[in-house]
């Protein structure tokens, strides 16, 4: 439920006692094409100039034009951004804001989306943004979600994402464009699973895993903390902590670990 749709029901007995006693008015052109909110917009900053980090930043223009006021993308910080990434940022319009440390988290309230695609990476600034700001979920408005699906702080669902009902991300991850996570599905902190990977029903992927484009876990599998499963590799089997699969059927690349297909 959106922030929107609580403060609707919260409003309706409001609506429903006063409805007699106040003249009805039709609202002015300007009132129905700007919704009317009382909480400022969420203002927010992309860590990272990548093209993962422009997409998140693309992701967040997006939030905003389908909700007015509900997001406002502030622009994207990098300690050492790129020439031709910032050359990206201005053709975008996108404002580049300087460094982290530099960036005044104190004076200025927003929340912070890193944008950096690989799992360790995006811990470790994540971690060392908490002491001055709080994460942000961003959901495009493109993506499909079930019922009951849990969102952990600092997630962001890029467009044609579908997630089934029950689903549980946990801090952080990242589920790029055209994912597919079937239905009571547990993806931990810090995960990113790329372009058009599909993760089954009553699966459960670990902490900082990276699943590749187009891979694919099976029902039921277990994907372990710290593990990556490489492009188009389908997993048959639980896979250990800290492996890389790749594949089909997918096979550990490290000889401690062996994969059986599990019943």
């Amino acid at each position: 439920m959106t922030r929107d749709d609580e403060r609707s029901r919260g409003d309706a007995g409001w609506r429903m006692a006063d409805l007699a006693r106040e003249p009805l008015s039709r609202p002015s052109a300007a009132e129905q094409s700007s919704p009317v909110t009382d909480e400022p917009p969420e203002n927010i900053v992309v860590i990272g100039s990548g093209g993962h980090g422009r997409e998140i930043a693309e992701v967040c223009l997006a939030v905003a034009r389908a909700e007015p006021g509900r997001v406002h993308l502030v622009g994207v910080i990098d300690d050492g951004p790129r020439a031709g990434d910032l050359a990206r940022l201005i053709s975008a319009g996108i404002a580049y804001l300087g460094t982290v440390a530099a960036w005044p988290w104190s004076s200025y309230a927003c929340s912070f989306v890193v944008g950096v695609s690989d799992p360790t990476a995006r811990r470790r600034i994540a971690n060392s943004l908490v002491a001055h700001s709080r994460p942000a979920t961003l959901v495009h408005p493109d993506a499909t979600l079930g019922s009951q699906v849990a969102l952990g702080p600092g997630c962001v669902v890029f467009a044609g994402a579908r997630l089934s009902t029950t689903v549980r991300l946990g801090a952080h991850v990242h589920l790029y464009h055209n994912v597919t996570v079937g239905s009571d599905a547990v993806v931990d902190d810090f995960t990113t699973v790329c372009s058009a990977a599909t993760v089954g029903s009553g699966t459960h992927t670990g902490a900082g895993v990276m699943v590749g484009a187009g891979a694919v876990v099976l029902d039921q599998r277990r994907v372990g903390d710290g593990s990556t499963v490489a492009a188009a590799a389908c997993v048959v089997g639980d896979v250990p902590p800290d492996t890389v699969v790749t594949g089909v059927p997918a096979t550990a690349r490290s000889p401690k670990h062996s994969l059986r297909a599990t019943s």
